[in-house]
């Protein structure tokens, strides 16, 4: 179902986007295309509306109000938007993703606990202890001359708001793992 869905989704927006003149129009055609799609296929709307406020009609039309007060809109302006419309339904089985051409990790990885930060796994295949002389449960306090704990809130604040253990654990995913 998911593979048919998001098929879907990417030949109707592809269809209703293919005669637009600008980003902005792209953008509302697009909208329009997952709104339909969304209305029809989109389970848990009612428990969602009860337990998170989220409501279609209104997220739509608050996506739109964005999109017409930018007729200029850029790439990303329209990225955000769409982050946004996704992103109120505040489910994590409901995402976007864009094409990205870079990527970069670090072979390691950092959680946090009581605002604290340690090093929880390295790979030792990739970074050796010669040249990585720390172990797991060193604690990490800066990263690129910054506190740990701002670096964290800075990654958590480009997550759309969910369960906010959640977004700081997927923060903290982020710290060793950067797309753009």
């Amino acid at each position: 179902m998911n593979r048919k869905f998001t098929l879907g989704l990417v030949a109707v927006a592809v269809a209703v986007t293919a005669h637009a003149s600008t980003i902005a129009d792209e953008v509302l055609g697009t909208l329009y295309a997952m709104r339909g799609v969304y209305r029809s296929g989109y389970a848990p709307a009612d428990w969602k509306k009860q337990h998170a406020g989220y409501d279609l009609e209104a997220e739509f039309n608050r996506a739109v109000q964005a999109v017409q007060s930018h007729p200029n809109l850029t790439v990303a302006e329209s990225r955000a938007i769409f982050k946004q419309f996704i992103y109120s339904m505040k489910d994590y089985h409901t995402s976007i993703q864009f094409a990205l051409t870079e990527q970069a990790s670090l072979p390691l990885t950092i959680k946090g606990a009581e605002n604290r930060f340690f090093v929880a796994f390295i790979d030792r295949a990739k970074l050796s202890e010669r040249a990585f002389p720390f172990k797991v449960g060193d604690e990490v306090v800066t990263m690129d001359g910054q506190p740990l704990a701002e670096v964290v809130a800075k990654l958590q604040a480009e997550i759309i708001e969910n369960v906010p253990e959640t977004d700081k654990a997927l923060a903290e995913v982020n710290l060793t793992n950067r797309r753009a």
